[in-house]
């Protein structure tokens, strides 16, 4: 790949469209955005992950933002798993919110 950082950037902008997506059509834009991260998962065992705490702090004073992370290697599935894999993941941030 010549040029992985441009080839990861736009991974991740069409991931959030995905996301405004589904937050518009499944939650009625109930969720706020999270960061949306693409890493890889050491063990291979997840497609991705949602975190319970707002890990992402600008400074002292921020309240902080959650992170849904798509898996790198399982980012070669349809686009249907992917999505599929979004939605749970938003699913746990919904249920987090909710104190469910």
């Amino acid at each position: 790949m010549k040029n992985g950082t441009k080839k990861y950037i736009e991974t991740v902008k069409y991931l959030e469209r995905l996301y405004d997506y589904c937050n518009e059509k499944l939650f009625d834009n109930g969720l706020e955005k999270p960061v949306i991260t693409v890493q890889l998962d050491g063990k291979n065992k997840t497609y991705g992950w949602f975190t319970c705490g707002k890990v992402w702090k600008e400074n002292d004073k921020d309240n902080g933002a959650h992170e849904i992370n798509i898996t790198a290697q399982y980012l070669n599935r349809p686009v249907k798993q992917i999505a599929s894999t979004m939605i749970h993941e938003m699913c746990h941030y919904y249920a987090e919110i909710n104190n469910m």
